[in-house]
């Protein structure tokens, strides 16, 4: 289940065309649209992925502090970071070198509750197996990681929904912040500038909160063809401080698995493909959510234990039973042995 401000769109098993996706809008129709389509399928595994603007990012540093003292803190900062959103959760990042003696985390939240919570009450009430609740930022490192490995600051770009651009800033594989615009259509002739203006507004906004140093390089990944790659990097001209990179939209979808063409408008699709392949590693499901998802996989694992068990019952059954019958047929021939031993003594001790 994808949800945006606007919609949920429901994407099946292998399906990454935009086009088939079942959408529903974000509204009372919407909704009992969503609840007929639940109602039919309540048994499929599932997973909830967000993407929309209302997902912010707090950067933070603590001391370095045992597993015990270092939880109770982060879980402390988190309520008073974000006391208005169940939809929470924080990231330790560790130590920046050997010798630092504090530690970085990033606390997230989807602020606005009530995006997800009418469709969340939906699942819950067909007790739809839900694997977690998943953002498109926090995937962003697992994704880029299957073209690159990159360890200095990287801001990933790629068109979502339409005519929307989604910025992500990591560092070390982690998020450090994210951004949702509207942006023009890829085809529009201004797009290109929009791009390279996108980039320089978010450098800013890096630079002030400290994440990015005014004198370090920027890499600038993003998912294009070398048509639009070209305009982009004339726009930005030679003497720009970022260094653009630029992925090709075919050899993007078969590394995440894909099966049909990425759309140059609709590349939420490579994270739908990622977070299908594997469960992701982060999830604001934390109040309860995934309990039937858990409590189907606890029921599939008692399944599972209890046929491996008759399984290997029946073996050692078997071997029981070929072990019996060997010592049935040793214990015949012993008897045949003993009654002719038994015959010979008496004819020897008659004739002696």
């Amino acid at each position: 289940f994808y949800v945006t401000q606007e919609s949920l769109s429901v994407w099946t098993d292998g399906n990454t065309d935009a086009d088939s996706a079942v959408v529903f809008a974000d509204s009372d129709e919407g909704l009992a649209g969503f609840e007929e389509y639940l109602a039919a399928h309540p048994e499929q595994t599932s997973l909830v992925i967000v993407d929309v603007i209302e997902e912010e990012y707090a950067p933070d540093t603590m001391p370095v502090l045992g597993i015990r003292d270092r939880g109770a803190l982060i879980r402390r900062r988190l309520l008073r970071k974000f006391p208005r959103t169940h939809y929470r959760l924080s990231i330790y990042q560790g130590k920046q070198s050997r010798a630092d003696d504090e530690a970085l985390v990033v606390h997230s939240a989807i602020s606005n509750h009530e995006l997800l919570d009418p469709w969340l009450q939906i699942i819950l009430r067909h007790q739809t197996p839900l694997v977690g609740i998943f953002s498109v930022p926090l995937l962003a490192g697992k994704l880029l990681g299957r073209f690159y490995k990159k360890q200095e600051p990287v801001m990933f770009l790629t068109q979502h929904q339409g005519q929307q651009l989604r910025q992500v800033f990591l560092q070390k594989g982690h998020v450090q912040s994210a951004r949702l615009s509207q942006s023009p259509k890829v085809s529009d002739p201004e797009y290109p500038a929009f791009i390279v203006n996108e980039i320089q507004r978010s450098r800013r906004y890096l630079e002030r909160t400290r994440l990015l140093g005014s004198m370090e390089q920027l890499e600038v990944f993003m998912v294009a063809d070398d048509e639009l790659g070209s305009r982009v990097h004339a726009s930005a001209g030679s003497d720009s401080p970022m260094r653009l990179h630029f992925i090709d939209p075919d050899i993007a979808a078969s590394r995440v698995g894909m099966t049909t063409g990425l759309s140059p408008s609709r590349m939420e699709s490579l994270y739908i493909a990622c977070a299908a392949k594997s469960r992701p590693k982060h999830s604001y499901g934390v109040s309860g959510e995934s309990r039937f998802w858990h409590m189907r996989r606890m029921r599939h694992a008692i399944i599972g234990t209890a046929v491996t068990t008759a399984a290997t019952c029946s073996i050692l059954a078997g071997l029981y039973l070929s072990d019996a019958w060997y010592l049935g047929k040793q214990s015949v021939d012993i008897e045949s042995q003993m009654t002719q031993l038994t015959e010979t003594c008496r004819r020897e001790s008659v004739q002696f």
